[in-house]
This record gives C-alpha cells, structure tokens and sequence, in this order.
C-alpha cells in the first residue's frame, strides 16, 4: 500500500478512530487538514460533500465507517467466528448511539442548560451499560486478548466522555483499565504525545469541544 491521505478539518471528530488504528498498526499516511475557510471551495471535489475522506494508490472512501470497516478488513481487526463479530458489532452499534448523542449536545445552543442531564443521568446510564459488557471478556479488550477495531472506537468515544467530564470514569474500573490498556500499545502512547494529534475535539464553533485540550497519556517507560 502506497502512502495513505486522510482528508479531515484539523480537528479529532469522526477522523479520530482511523488515525488510531493508521498509527497503530505503523502506516505511513498524511493528515490533509481543511480549513473551514477553503472547505466551501473544496466540498464539490467531494462525492457526498462529507470528510472524512481516506485514500491511497489503491482507494478513494468517503463516508467514515466504510473507511472503518476497511481499514479493520485490511489490517486483520475483525473477528473470525459469526458469535465474535456479533458481538463485535454490538459494541460498534453500542458506541454509535453514544458517540452521537454526546457530539450532538456538542452542537446544541442549550449545552449549558443541558450538560448537566448528560453528567448526571444519560452519560451514567452509557456507562454502566458498557461497564457490565465489558465484564463478560476475560481479556482487557473488548473480544480478550487481542485488539480488534471496536477497541479503538471505545477509546476515542471515552476520551472524548474524558474531555467532557474528567472525574466519571474513575466510577468504572473495567473501561478505565481498558482505556490506559490501549494508552499503553507504544505507538498509540506516541501519538497521543505528539503534535501530530489535533489538539480540538471539533470546530471552534461548537458551544463545546471547539477548544484546545491538552491531556496526555503518561509517557511509557
């Protein structure tokens, strides 16, 4: 595979789950980031008008989760057996639901008004749920032993429940080790310590998420 582009606005956001597993995985690829300037100019180069767009000397993928879905086909992160991918899938669906509902209060005019319904009932709910999922595994990710691609879009959906309230996760002991688990993996320690990271969740026009965060993993070692 030639040198791979991934086309996104210089934030986290839905481009945030491929870039963990690019870097996991060693590949050497570029971030092209959009300005929100120049991205009115760019948009009709665009298929459905959408980043992210992912491609190399093989492929052109728009829309997120087929690039999702390949990168996981194309690096082995699927399960093999019909009862593993079923759950697979429940925890891609699991994190969807979740993922959506936190980005779009991001978005909402009211999120002063509303963060506390999130903190303190909707977020706890989430939680839970993923908590008792998780303790069905022996491992410390979601299939056992071995990483997969929904461990990543884990990841990226709690620390992004991070970012929004710092102190929840310390009430749910299996996703917290879960997420310093995959801190841990070297080259995903490495990135989340480089300035290769978009520092912004989304877009400074956002109520939330739109600022600079400045949370690092501990260093390994």
């Amino acid at each position: 595979m030639g040198k791979a582009t991934l086309t996104y606005f210089a934030v986290r956001g839905r481009a945030e789950p491929a870039r963990l597993v690019l870097e996991d995985q060693g590949v050497d690829y570029e971030n092209r980031f959009v300005s929100m300037e120049e991205w009115p100019k760019l948009k009709p180069e665009f298929k459905f008008g959408q980043l992210p767009v992912y491609s190399d000397d093989e492929n052109r993928i728009e829309e997120s989760f087929a690039i999702y879905n390949h990168l996981a086909r194309r690096f082995g992160l699927l399960p093999k057996s019909e009862k593993d991918l079923i759950r697979h899938d429940q925890v891609n669906s699991l994190i969807l639901t979740s993922a959506l509902e936190l980005g779009m209060l991001f978005w909402d005019p009211q999120f002063e008004k509303k963060r506390g319904e999130m903190r303190e009932q909707k977020l706890p709910t989430r939680l839970r749920n993923l908590e008792r999922f998780h303790s069905e595994t022996s491992g410390p990710y979601w299939m056992g032993d071995r990483i997969h691609y929904a461990d990543y879009g884990v990841w990226c959906y709690l620390d992004t429940v991070r970012m929004f309230a710092e102190d929840i996760l310390r009430d749910y002991p299996r996703l917290s080790l879960f997420k310093k688990t995959m801190e841990s993996r070297p080259r995903i320690n490495a990135y989340l310590r480089s300035d290769r990271r978009p520092k912004s969740y989304t877009v400074s026009m956002a109520p939330f998420g739109g600022g600079n965060d400045d949370w690092q993993p501990e260093p390994l070692g």
